[in-house]
């Protein structure tokens, strides 16, 4: 045999030097994105001013008898202040404090990234009751759930917002952030459409034409902007926060150096001021 025989040489593994201060650890499979809970109550309650709601208020008062009037304020009130004073004397827990994380905490993401913003606002008469903007909601529905089930998507998270422009019937954007620009040009070709069939073709295209087919589209606004952010240009900082936006990012890892061959999914919300791995970033946060 040749004194030159290749030997099989183990790579040692690399540590991370900030294992052990990350918030969340790895784990199998991408948690459940809690963004779009309540998403369809948020749009019903925003599509109506203040200014409705007492009116209604005083609507029902009129139509109670004499000292029944009193029950409409009660029926709404009581539950709210009896939960306030139980949050405030310890009864119960405070749900809103659940998960957060005391001090300064920063997220530093790994590689590039691709943020893509899309959204809809209705300008009907109806607002959010009009049938064109349900039908926005639907694709967008339907969008977030064709992410969150497939695992290639290249989708690292997404977050859903209701503007303040108007006292009702603003923007509801969603925040989606890909691996890269490719991904999300991927999904915007590959979506298939309400009521379509599964891997329908040319999705985006055909949102858009039955988008202008609809006898009130003129009343709908639709949009989507898409920023390419390169390695090391994404910075944050939080304090007594949950984690969202940057720090609510999962990657999916492939394999371990064992050869388990089960990929992982992480995430780079850190505590203090940042990552020793990103030493540049680092020393911009100790400013902050």
């Amino acid at each position: 045999m040749s004194e030159f025989a290749a030997e099989t040489v183990k790579l040692p593994t690399i540590q991370d030097p900030d294992e052990g201060n990350y918030v969340h650890q790895s784990r199998k499979t991408r948690p459940a994105n809690t963004a779009r809970n309540n998403l369809s109550l948020k749009l019903f309650t925003d599509a109506f001013s203040l200014q409705f709601w007492i009116g209604l208020g005083c609507f029902l008062t009129i139509l109670m008898p004499g000292s029944y009037r009193v029950v409409p304020f009660i029926a709404l009130w009581a539950p709210l202040a009896f939960k306030m004073l139980a949050v405030r004397t310890g009864l119960i827990s405070n749900p809103h404090v659940a998960g957060i994380q005391p001090k300064r905490t920063a997220a530093h993401p790994e590689g590039d990234m691709s943020v893509m913003i899309f959204g809809a606002r209705a300008n009907g008469w109806l607002g959010a009751l009009d049938p064109d903007f349900q039908w926005a909601g639907q694709v967008l529905e339907e969008s977030l759930k064709v992410l969150d089930n497939d695992p290639n998507s290249g989708l690292i998270g997404y977050e859903c917002y209701l503007t303040t422009e108007r006292a009702s019937n603003n923007w509801i954007m969603v925040h989606t952030y890909f691996r890269t620009a490719e991904d999300a040009y991927r999904f915007a070709r590959t979506l298939r459409p309400v009521g379509g069939t599964p891997g329908s073709p040319l999705a985006h295209s055909k949102v858009i034409g039955n988008y202008w087919r609809r006898k009130n589209s003129t009343c709908l606004e639709l949009f989507h902007e898409l920023y390419e952010i390169k390695d090391g240009a994404a910075h944050s900082v939080y304090y007594n926060s949950s984690g969202w936006g940057l720090s609510n990012l999962w990657y999916k890892e492939p394999g371990d150096a064992e050869g388990s061959g089960e990929a992982t999914y992480k995430n780079y919300f850190i505590r203090g001021h940042g990552s020793k791995r990103r030493s540049g970033i680092k020393s911009i946060n100790e400013t902050l």
